[in-house]
């Protein structure tokens, strides 16, 4: 193949790993193209152990290249993601600007008083994910502050483990206990009502911001049990349902609402004028378990639609990919779900950065930790938190 032919015969490719095994594929299946050169950039990627995350924790991490934005932003595996936790915020921040200026101001106060000064409302959305994963050149200070810790004492908080038995109907058992995302959240609207002190308050500002985009994300609320997919990890939140060792029914779900960092800005206009709060009149609860319990019954139709339209393949262990038509829907629920995260997230912080008021939702009488839980303080002498992305450069990283 020569250089003139590059472009024709499609041998320059960029996106996800999938989409370039694809693309040669289809190079070696159409003939002799001559000699190939494949190169592969992977920027500080991110290990994403879900196992750790428990039972519906994210697969084992999968590589993913950066297309726009390749010089400026290093690529990370995917997380819902943390470019769809930064639309989120900065959503709910334009709302309460709109709505709600003395919120708007308070907000900016706790984020202004940050110690480690973590940045702007989308980059504390992020943070919490971070932690788990710390940027390989930044681990050290996050070692130092004791966000590592931290990381690995709230992983259960990001999610709720939900069985889902095909062709159940009925409102589903939602499991109790404090390790839940119907724990962690509570307590920290606890904690950012309380404001005990300048960390501890942006701490739990960054899980407030972060974990109602988690509770808004179908898979954060479910997990499959079938034959294949058994107690007690299931499928850990769609990460063991894969089509390819690059993608997964959980990471399909999880970059739906912003795959780039060039791409936030844009999103958190596009949904702000596609979903006005009209949208949502008939959403009402504040009720956290309501919530949960809705993601859930959106993950049955995410499961119903894969499973009808695509085929397992027992040696494998992988199922066939899902159709356009299916990622399209996705897509739209997704972005659906996250404008509905931002309202009620907007909420949340009307109630609780209010003057004298405890703000947090109830939980259904299941799961209020005690505020501070899980906090590791970081004493005095920790170095600050560098090298943050700009909302605009945001690495990208694979969740549960």
């Amino acid at each position: 193949m020569n250089e003139g032919d590059k472009v024709a015969a499609g041998a320059t490719f960029s996106g996800s790993l999938h989409d370039i095994f694809e693309g040669i594929h289809g190079l070696l299946k159409s003939g002799n193209p001559g000699p190939l050169r494949v190169v592969y950039i992977e920027c500080g990627a991110a290990p994403a152990t879900n196992g750790a995350d428990s039972g519906a924790a994210g697969a084992a991490g999968v590589p993913a290249t950066s297309t726009g934005d390749m010089a400026g932003s290093p690529a990370y595996t995917l997380e819902w993601n943390l470019q769809g936790h930064a639309v989120i915020a900065y959503m709910a921040e334009q709302i309460l600007q709109d709505e709600a200026p003395e919120t708007y101001r308070a907000l900016l106060d706790v984020i202004a008083a940050d110690p480690f000064n973590r940045g702007d409302v989308g980059e504390l959305a992020m943070w919490p994910d971070r932690i788990k994963h710390p940027p390989p050149k930044e681990r050290d200070t996050y070692q130092q502050n004791g966000w590592i810790a931290l990381g690995k004492q709230t992983q259960p908080w990001h999610f709720i483990d939900i069985p889902y038995h095909p062709g159940t109907t009925g409102e589903p058992e939602i499991p109790g206990g404090d390790d839940t995302i119907l724990g962690g959240l509570p307590s920290q609207l606890a904690v950012l009502a309380a404001r005990p002190d300048p960390e501890r308050t942006a701490n739990a500002l960054g899980f407030v911001l972060h974990l109602v985009g988690d509770l808004h994300q179908p898979l954060h609320c479910a997990c499959l049990a079938t034959e294949h997919y058994k107690a007690p990890k299931f499928d850990m939140g769609g990460n063991l349902v894969t089509w390819s060792k690059s993608s997964s029914l959980h990471a399909l779900w999880d970059d739906s609402v912003a795959a780039k960092a060039s791409q936030v800005a844009s999103t958190t206009a596009k949904l702000l004028e596609k979903f006005p709060r009209s949208a949502f009149d008939r959403e009402t609860s504040q009720d956290l378990t309501d919530w949960a319990r809705d993601s859930h019954m959106v993950a049955r139709k995410a499961y119903d639609r894969f499973l009808a339209e695509t085929t397992y393949d027992a040696q494998t262990q992988r199922y066939t990919a899902p159709s356009k038509a299916y990622r399209a829907w996705a897509l739209d629920v997704c972005q659906e779900r996250a404008a509905l995260a931002a309202y009620r997230l907007a909420d949340l912080l009307v109630k609780t950065l209010r003057a004298g008021g405890n703000g947090h939702a109830k939980a259904g009488g299941n799961g209020h930790a005690k505020a501070g839980n899980g906090h590791a303080k970081a004493g005095n002498g920790h170095a600050k938190a560098s090298g943050t992305a700009t909302a605009t450069g945001k690495p990208k990283r694979r969740r549960r």
